[in-house]
């Protein structure tokens, strides 16, 4: 489904509009955004209360004069009592608090904030809680590779946002943080086979691209988490523009196929092995890769996979004089297909996981019950130091899909499980979405003054934890923390953490009979972080929302 106002930065599609206007998604979000629920602030209460009392004293005052006169009620004494009644308003009290608040909207301009409404500013100063989300408010939004799993050994990379300099280069298995390495370091990514192929997977797996603009500046196009993977294969020397040809339109390449790769080598695993064996001995690079067809991400699915047709010399594959071999100047046909997504949807399609012997050749292992947990065990790691962690797989298509495929150009996404099967696991990556600068340093003057901050984010709750002890959001070297609100509570840690399929299962009864709120809300929707501000206002707390997606909306 798309939505309106998205905005397409990749992939081909069509699209059947099901609503407009305001029965679309976006509709639905301005609606609850222009029907909010308002609440006076506290200065609004405690001036409506004070203009109670001095209604009921200027009542009494007026009774008192009445009295006096012995309730002979004359044009005077009513005069009187009114003039009475009336002095006690002060009348310059509204003027001195606009004149006050609009200095202090003044002291806040010289520190770059602007208020747009007067009561605004008395909201923020007596605030108890933030919620804030994220991608692009805690930290940058801004996609880097850090880490890479292949055939058992984990790889750190260096290098600066989306500028493709920096090294890759193997990491102790303690070894939590990466580093600048020395030359003997560096991986040798023109040998790692399994290791550029894994790069490219990811490079070629999208639809991102990173180029120079008339400033000699790097910038790229398309996701921030295919601009990372994109980048990184820079790093290796896959460069994507030079990797993809696009001119050819997937119907016309059908009729330039050559001989099936598989009545050539015929063995799955020794094709896929000679496969990945030769294409870098016979080109010095990858070949060129021509767009063949593409499975978009879909939130359901959470991967996406690409074809590429492939020409290969047949000499190549098949040793001079071998049964089956073809002639030196004859070529190769075959379909590659790419994908990358979310480990526990990439890992239940893959059959084989790429290893090297202990002669470094190249092997196909079966994906066990023992390799699964290995990888679950990676991918918490990443997991726990901050990272998003995506897996890249591919495989060549059997010659019967090579076949069909020409048939099901025009509804691939379809078709989806049929292709996405039988994968061979190249390997895992770390994505860093690095703190901003000044987020700690925020959180740290929030806590002293009293001010308590909750992230809710769709990321992984361990991501999600990550980040949030990097910024100070969760104590770091501590297993809980003591409420000194709630007479000296002592809660874990672990309980400050929520999914937040858990957290909208709770009733509101529930939600309320929880010693604290979750600090760490993770895989939320805009629902869950309504539902969060709507528990703290239940607590009379005093809250504040910041975000910058439209996901955001709601809840601000």
């Amino acid at each position: 489904m798309v939505y309106k106002s998205c905005v397409v930065s990749g992939g081909r599609g069509k699209a059947v509009v099901t609503s407009v206007g305001m029965a679309t998604e976006l509709g639905k979000i301005s609606h609850a955004v222009s029907t909010p629920k308002t609440e006076k602030t506290p200065l609004q209460k405690r001036m409506v209360h004070l203009a109670y009392l001095l209604f009921i004293g200027a009542i009494i005052l007026a009774l008192v004069i009445f009295a006096v006169n012995g309730f002979n009620i004359d044009s005077n004494t009513v005069s009187y009592a009114v003039s009475v009644a009336v002095a006690i308003i002060p009348e310059c009290l509204v003027a001195v608090v606009t004149v006050t608040m609009s200095a202090g909207i003044r002291r806040m301009s010289h520190k770059a904030v602007i208020v747009r409404k007067l009561h605004a500013l008395e909201s923020l100063g007596s605030v108890s809680n933030i919620c804030s989300d994220k991608t692009g408010t805690i930290t940058q939004g801004k996609m880097m590779v850090t880490h890479i799993w292949s055939h058992g050994q984990i790889y750190g990379v260096s290098g600066v946002g989306i500028i493709p300099e920096g090294d890759i280069y193997p990491m102790d298995s303690a070894q939590t943080t990466t580093q600048t390495p020395t030359g003997s370091q560096r991986a040798n990514t023109a040998t790692d086979t399994i290791l550029n192929e894994a790069l490219l997977c990811g490079c070629v797996a999208s639809n991102a691209s990173i180029q120079k603009d008339a400033n000699d500046i790097w910038f790229g196009n398309g996701d921030p988490t295919e601009i990372a993977l994109v980048t990184v294969a820079h790093k290796a020397g896959s460069k994507r523009h030079e990797l993809i040809r696009t001119e050819a339109a997937p119907s016309e390449l059908i009729h330039s196929m050559r001989t099936p790769v598989h009545s050539v080598v015929p063995d799955m695993s020794t094709r896929e092995t000679q496969l990945m064996s030769v294409i870098r001995q016979q080109t010095g690079s990858y070949p060129v890769l021509q767009f063949f067809g593409e499975l978009p991400f879909e939130s359901e699915v959470k991967r996406m996979s690409t074809f590429y047709l492939c020409n290969l010399p047949a000499s190549s594959l098949t040793p001079s004089g071998s049964a089956g071999a073809a002639s030196s100047d004859s070529e190769v046909s075959l379909v590659q297909m790419y994908s990358k997504g979310a480990l526990e949807t990439v890992l239940p399609i893959c059959t084989n996981v790429w290893q090297t012997d202990a002669s470094n050749n190249l092997k196909l292992q079966p994906m066990s019950d023992s390799v699964k947990k290995e990888l679950d065990s990676i991918a918490e790691d990443f997991a726990a130091q901050g990272l998003r962690v995506l897996a890249l797989a591919s495989r060549v298509l059997s010659q019967e899909e090579m076949g069909s495929i020409g048939s099901k150009l025009d509804s691939l996404p379809e078709h989806r499980n049929d292709f996405e099967k039988d994968l061979n696991l190249l390997g895992l990556v770390g994505l860093l979405d690095p703190p901003r600068p000044r987020s700690a340093a925020a959180v740290s003057v929030c806590r002293k003054a009293g001010i308590t901050v909750h992230m809710a984010t769709g990321d992984h709750p361990a991501t999600a934890t990550a980040i949030a002890k990097m910024v100070g959001i969760l104590p770091q070297d501590r297993d809980s923390i003591v409420l000194e609100q709630n007479g000296s509570v002592v809660v874990p840690v672990s309980e400050l953490v929520m999914h937040a399929r858990d957290f909208d299962a709770l009733t509101h009864e529930q939600i309320d009979a929880m010693v604290e709120l979750p600090r760490v809300l993770a895989r939320c929707s805009p629902s869950t972080k309504v539902n969060l501000v709507e528990a703290l206002h239940r607590r009379d707390r005093r809250v504040a929302m910041t975000g910058d997606g439209v996901n955001d909306a709601a809840a601000l």
